[in-house]
């Protein structure tokens, strides 16, 4: 009939039940639920069914409600039922039956609530920029005074590490500053426009940033780069951030000691690429696929975002990345560039 041809495009299992516990109208889905191919086979599958729910149809709907959710175990799988009050007659009421395999459900109310997170996580985010923001703005100002009082009396090797701890926590502040932008105003997109930019050069300031935790941990940094500039096109600050999570994940793999390289080489194709090699426990070939979700960790206090997040910025610029075994033991994440070609128009 032309009502079961409408309900077969639902993405879920649709029963009619009439009076007296009969099946009055089922969809495909339904059909396949309870593991039924013809309408008798049906019936006595949800006879089967029934008695997990209650012995009569007034027990599918608690006294004062129009609707029930119970989960019961049919020949196929673990199944969560929706029952809806259509038409209360007394004994012979009507009622529709919404099925859905219990694991679909279970994994959809965990998306709902990690979306629900996110938002409230976002909230507080904007609220907490707000602060980010004068706190950014006074260590601006300490960082210039501590410029101007640390060079006092200083020799000349003194100077130059004051002066280069100075501009590397300046630049991080422009940077924070910027992402704080864009969190206020949505996207930083509109902060930020794509360009040109040498990526050796960022590789280079990326390694003075993570030296004092690498020293820290008793962990040897090697950078490796071609002698000539390698120019890529597209957002400085994005990639930045990119490579960062990647090398901080290489340092949370070696608490106690290790090696880590950082190496940019032109691939054959014409691609720019950057390789990020450890000497941590590398990666169990299971957790391959869930690295790159968002949420997904091993660590105590881990968020699960770096690797999705580089993922996201890699992608957006025209490259890939991937994991690859370290042939000397560890890990090695790759990314694969584009070169620096501006777009048309």
């Amino acid at each position: 009939m032309w009502t079961s041809g409408i309900s077969d495009g639902w993405d879920a299992g649709l029963i009619v039940l009439d009076h007296g516990d009969r099946i009055a109208l089922a969809n495909a889905l339904a059909y396949r639920l309870l593991g039924a191919t013809t309408h008798h086979d049906l019936q006595e599958r949800w006879q089967d069914v029934s008695p997990q729910i209650g012995s009569n149809l007034a027990s599918l709907c608690p006294s004062g409600s129009r609707t029930g959710d119970y989960l019961v175990t049919t020949a196929v799988a673990d199944v969560r039922i929706r029952c809806h009050l259509l038409e209360p007659l007394g004994d012979r009421s009507r009622y529709l039956l919404v099925l859905h395999r219990a694991e679909h459900v279970a994994a959809f109310e965990r998306t709902l609530r990690c979306a629900a997170r996110d938002l409230a996580r976002t909230a507080l985010a904007r609220d907490t920029s707000h602060d980010l923001r004068d706190a950014l703005n006074v260590i601006s100002i300490s960082v210039e005074l501590l410029r101007r009082t640390g060079v006092e009396g200083a020799d000349q090797t003194r100077k130059r590490e004051v002066v280069r701890a100075v501009e590397a926590i300046r630049r991080e502040v422009r940077r924070l500053d910027r992402s704080m932008n864009g969190l206020l105003n949505d996207t930083n997109e509109t902060r930020e426009s794509p360009r040109a930019f040498d990526l050796s050069g960022m590789c280079r300031t990326l390694v003075d940033e993570i030296a004092a935790r690498a020293s820290r941990q008793h962990v040897v940094v090697r950078l490796t780069l071609p002698r000539q500039p390698v120019e890529v096109w597209g957002f400085q600050d994005r990639l930045s951030v990119a490579i960062l999570s990647v090398l901080v994940n290489a340092l949370d793999a070696m608490p106690d000691g290790g090696a880590l390289q950082l190496s940019v080489v032109r691939a054959d194709n014409g691609e720019i690429e950057i390789h990020v090699r450890d000497s941590g426990p590398g990666i169990p070939s299971e957790r391959l696929v869930e690295v790159w979700n968002i949420h997904s960790t091993t660590k105590p206090r881990g968020a699960g975002i770096g690797l999705p997040v580089a993922r996201a910025a890699v992608e957006s610029h025209g490259g890939t990345i991937h994991y690859q075994p370290n042939p000397e033991g560890g890990s090695c994440f790759v990314i694969a560039l584009p070169p620096a070609v501006p777009p048309r128009g």
